[in-house]
């Protein structure tokens, strides 16, 4: 993911295409620019195969991002 600034944390979810939260992960402190998160890796153990979407949220201090548009990810084993 990119980041306009640096965060203290960062939050991942990945939903469903019937918008179900199926999993969540934090990750921080991260620099402002390129930054990787990896995926739960129990839920990857079990989830199925299919496409999800996954949303972050930055935040530094009290203040939150937005949520920005969505990511598509695709399962295929």
């Amino acid at each position: 993911m990119r980041l306009g600034g640096a965060a203290d944390q960062v939050t991942l979810k990945i939903y469903t295409t019937a918008e179900t939260c199926v999993a969540s992960v934090q990750s921080g402190p991260l620099p402002a620019g390129w930054s990787a998160v990896p995926l739960p890796i129990d839920w990857l153990k079990q989830a199925p195969n299919g496409l999800y979407f996954v949303r972050a949220v930055a935040s530094q201090g009290s203040r939150r991002s937005l949520p920005g548009p969505a990511a598509k990810l695709l399962l295929a084993r």
